[in-house]
């Protein structure tokens, strides 16, 4: 019978903490396993004391083995593990790979641990009459409905052992995925019927706990889980073994990815849940299963050209070359751009500096005795906020047009005054040839439109960080693509919103109504620097649809340090601390790209960009280009440039009250409800920078930390 070959995602994770000096004889062993596991070269030995007699030791070299299990009277074999001789027996003698009887999930469970639990509750207690007994967080809940969960029977006893929320996260990397996702739903208090669908975790009528092939393809086994198909994936996996977002899908995840609808979807979910991945691998099933044809195109948008970037390189590495050709990864500017081009419009995107030049120019038509104070900002936010979304062209529309949430009321007179420079702003554009971003997606809309003759060039469509979007950008979308199965993916956190205004779906044509989900658990962050980060959020935030968005029943999956905040007295002291962190960090074998130094401006990048050559440190300055992880050196970027990318330590420099936010933000507002919209914008960007981190964030700072950051410690 043809051999069958399984990796497991503990595997890879085990192969990743070997010291790469003998990863190259693991792979060695692996290439020729994968080629003919029955080979009289590889020499299976029973492991003593293990309570699976389907688990074997296979020599690697003389310190390393490997672990395998190859069930009886089965083809299947599964590779689990590999560490030095003893840890890897070890390892072996407490675990056992067993099939759920009732999701039919593949599943290794911790058996010694489970056996410790239970002579724990069968040995005497000498419990005072009058002690009280801690309840157990899942007391109110049947046998059943946990092993409805997934939860494995040889760890029932485990499950009811948990008192806390702190325990539950301590069994995190014990439990199935499926089952401490519909855990932790239960302790963050949803209903049974709600927690099923956090867990996903399909319960079929039947299931052949000896038919280990079928376990394998079983789609609750996948996030835990890879059938190896030919030695090129294999060989994938060898030198990338920590890119397990590859193939290692949460069961939620997997099921939004494979979700066919009538329709648009929007999948939302805080920082670290996974939604670029849940996106990436969309595009991927998308024209594998549903828009097959080769001449069948999808586009997936974001709001930034780096992001665009970022997520073109992890297609590459997903996709087919056939795949990867017919998606498109472009931020959405520049397709629109392009898009205007090729159809006769040749206007261009207006810079930063001719937009204050055009202001300055303008504002000689603001009135000389205005009825109210009106300051340049108020002009700017007028026009960002009301001319512009709205499509505002003539006094006449202005006098009609709402100016909801503005802070101020005005009067009809004063529209009438205040109206000429909106309208010499928008002369001096047009003489320029210059356009705003509002601008193209208007234009571009209004010529999808017009060419309703020609066929629309995608298929479906999915957007990346859509709370970045605004009105007019959403409307363009949903007329890019044709209403129909699967024609829209919206993916978005509105808790990280550092660009625009709120706007919702609903209101651009988009309609999600009963297919809207949201990830609740964060695969990236320690809990702690998820409380942490947490706390920097204030007011309200919406769910990308008009409606309020809550931060309850989130939780991470790691434990770690809390964030470390320190305030030195003066800048050459917070300095001398940055270099030491630094130090101290590579000095425990942290690689330089593993760490990252986060500044609020492009300046005070260039500040420490110097400061690190001259303390004979490598830098590597995070631009607009591609994060080339394979480069030497400790990473500097901007609080926007780090988003979309992750490192295992954050360390947030000069994060004091007169730089975050810089001071140009605060003067420029021009009443209260401005302000604090800016303000929950600093908020945002400070809660995208904390949430960058896997394992820990350090915040420094001098004179006076940022009154926006919470201070746990010194």
């Amino acid at each position: 019978m043809d051999v069958k070959l399984s990796l497991s995602i503990e595997f890879l994770k085990a192969f990743s903490h070997i010291p790469p000096s003998q990863q190259s004889k693991v792979q060695d062993f692996v290439r020729r396993f994968q080629a003919n596991p029955k080979a009289p070269s590889i020499n299976y030995e029973n492991i003593h004391a293990a309570s699976d007699k389907s688990l074997h030791s296979v020599r690697i070299d003389n310190t390393y083995r490997a672990i395998v299990s190859h069930p009886s009277n089965s083809d299947v074999y599964v590779l689990l593990w590999v560490d030095k001789h003893d840890d890897a027996y070890a390892w072996a003698q407490r675990r056992q790979l067993s099939i759920n009887p009732r999701n039919g999930a593949l599943q290794i469970v911790n058996v010694k641990q489970a056996d410790d639990v239970r002579q724990v509750e069968a040995a005497p207690q000498n419990i005072e009459p009058k002690a009280e007994v801690t309840p157990g967080l899942f007391d109110s809940f049947s046998d059943e409905q946990l092993f409805q969960l997934g939860v494995p029977e040889e760890l029932l006893s485990q499950v009811r052992a948990i008192k806390s929320d702190e325990q539950l996260d301590n069994e995190s990397s014990v439990l199935p995925v499926g089952a401490y996702s519909g855990l932790l739903a239960l302790a963050c208090g949803y209903s049974f019927d709600d927690a099923l669908i956090e867990a996903s975790v399909d319960n079929p009528d039947k299931v052949d706990t000896t038919d280990f092939w079928a376990a394998l393809n079983n789609d609750n086994s996948k996030s835990q889980f890879t059938i190896i198909k030919d030695a090129i994936e294999l060989e994938q996996w060898l030198n990338a073994p920590l890119e397990l977002w590859r193939v290692f899908l949460h069961p939620l995840q997997r099921k939004l990815v494979q979700w066919d609808v009538k329709g648009s979807i929007c999948v939302r979910g805080t920082a670290g849940t996974g939604k670029t991945v849940v996106a990436i691998h969309r595009a991927k099933w998308l024209v594998e299963h549903k828009f097959t044809n080769p001449k069948d195109r999808i586009l997936v948008t974001t709001y930034t050209t780096t992001l665009a970037t970022d997520i073109r390189e992890s297609l590459r590495k997903i996709c087919t070359d056939e795949q990867f050709e017919r998606i498109d990864v472009i931020n959405l500017d520049k397709w629109t751009q392009d898009y205007l081009n090729k159809n006769g419009y040749h206007g261009k995107l207006i810079l930063d500096a001719q937009k204050k030049d055009l202001w300055s120019q303008a504002m000689a038509s603001a009135p000389s005795n205005p009825t109210e104070n009106l300051t340049e900002q108020f002009y700017k936010d007028e026009w960002e906020q009301v001319i512009q979304p709205q499509s505002v062209f003539t006094e006449e529309d202005y006098f009609r047009v709402s100016r909801k949430g503005r802070g101020r009321s005005l009067s009809r007179k004063t529209r009438k005054a205040v109206w000429p420079v909106f309208e010499e702003y928008r002369a001096l554009l047009n003489e320029s040839n210059l356009k705003e971003s509002e601008d193209f997606y208007r234009d571009g809309r209004c010529v999808l439109q017009e060419n309703k003759s020609v066929p629309l060039q995608y298929k479906a469509i999915i957007v990346d960080e859509a709370q970045d979007f605004s009105f007019l950008a959403l409307s363009l979308i949903r007329a890019m693509v044709p209403e129909g199965d699967n024609d829209l993916f919206i993916v978005g956190d509105s808790h990280q919103r550092i660009y625009g205004q709120p706007t919702s779906l609903a209101s651009a044509g988009i309609r999600v109504q009963g297919r809207s989900r949201k990830l609740h658990i964060n695969y990236r962050t320690t809990e702690e620097t998820r409380q942490y980060a947490d706390q920097v959020l204030t007011g309200d935030y919406d769910n990308l649809d008009g409606e309020k968005e809550l931060l309850d029943r989130c939780r991470s999956l790691t434990r770690g340090n809390k964030p470390r905040i320190q305030t030195f007295a003066n800048k050459e002291e917070h300095d001398k601390r940055l270099i030491e962190l630094i130090r101290n960090l590579t000095a425990q074998d942290v690689k330089d790209s593993e760490i990252c130094i986060v500044c609020r401006t492009n300046d005070l990048c260039s500040d420490y960009y110097q400061l690190l050559k001259n303390a004979n440190v490598k830098p590597y300055h995070l631009k607009n280009d591609i994060h080339e992880e394979s480069e030497d050196g400790i990473r500097i970027a901007t609080m926007h440039r780090i988003k979309g990318i992750e490192f295992d330590y954050v360390i947030l420099v000069c994060a004091n009250d007169d730089v975050i936010p810089p001071p140009s933000v605060v003067s420029q507002q021009d009443n209260p409800i401005d302000m604090e919209a800016k303000m929950q914008q600093e908020r945002s960007l400070l809660y995208v920078t904390l949430t960058r981190a896997r394992k820990a964030v350090y915040v420094l700072s001098y004179e006076t930390l940022c009154s926006l950051l919470p201070a746990v410690n010194e």
